[in-house]
């Protein structure tokens, strides 16, 4: 019982952070008036979210739907790993979460997605 306690705390504090995180993110794209300032913000908020998820890349897709293509907008990765993909199929390689995605059906979040080239 203590340690279920103890995992909701964490939980719950875990989750004030990241709502933190995004708070400070959206007030400084509030301030954003030069397109290139809002591109510097992004992969800012990109690099941040990836140290925050401890993940060793972080993009933004952009992309056509009607033919499955997607491509990198702007990205923050590890040293370690260099950049991602430049473009891809994404309808092919992930079907559910393209349909997902482009259905508006729900929020979509992918923990982690290795592609081998």
């Amino acid at each position: 019982m203590i340690h279920q306690h103890a995992d909701v705390m964490a939980e719950l504090e875990n989750r004030v952070q990241f709502e933190v995180f995004i708070a400070d993110c959206a007030a400084r794209f509030t301030a954003v008036q030069l397109p290139s300032d809002l591109e510097r913000q992004i992969e800012l908020a990109l690099r941040e979210l990836a140290a925050f998820l401890r993940a060793d890349r972080c993009v933004l897709l952009g992309g056509s739907p009607g033919e499955g293509v997607s491509w990198i907008t702007c990205a923050a990765y590890a040293d370690s790993v260099g950049p991602p993909f430049s473009e891809m199929n994404f309808s092919a390689a992930f079907p559910w979460h393209f349909k997902t995605l482009c259905g508006g059906e729900r929020p979509l979040s992918v923990a982690t997605v290795s592609l081998q080239q």
